[in-house]
């Protein structure tokens, strides 16, 4: 839990603090669950002009694996549309009308796939 003197900690002075959402970052973000400490490496990947523009609807609220078969016929690709949008926590981040933008299929194969490594995690390695 994050308290207010963790805010001023002399540990963040290279880490943003979030108010909204109670969460640091640096170049991703760190989050403790209840079995263990979870790390995620920030991916950026660029917009492009063949983005898909999506404004979630209330039947897709908190369900991503839906907006991974719409768009991708295939429930099990969910994060490549989190990771795109940056959205950490899909249950409360998806939201009726919030804007999504969905990279296209082959884009999402050529960028994104790109740079997987053996484990299925984007990396920025090359």
């Amino acid at each position: 839990m994050t308290t207010t003197s963790d805010i001023n900690d002399s540990n963040t002075n290279n880490s943003s603090y979030n108010i909204k959402n109670g969460r640091y970052t640096l170049g991703g973000t760190t989050e403790v669950s209840s079995f263990a400490i979870e790390t995620w490496i920030a991916t950026t990947i660029p917009s492009d002009p063949s983005d898909i523009i999506y404004f979630v609807e209330k039947k897709y609220e908190g369900k991503p694996q839906l907006l991974g078969y719409v768009f991708y016929g295939d429930t099990g690709l969910w994060w490549v549309i989190c990771l795109y949008n940056g959205i950490i926590d899909p249950l409360e981040e998806i939201i009726e009308g919030k804007l999504l933008l969905i990279p296209t299929i082959d884009r999402m194969r050529s960028e994104i796939f790109t740079n997987v490594n053996p484990g299925g995690i984007p990396s920025t390695r090359t």
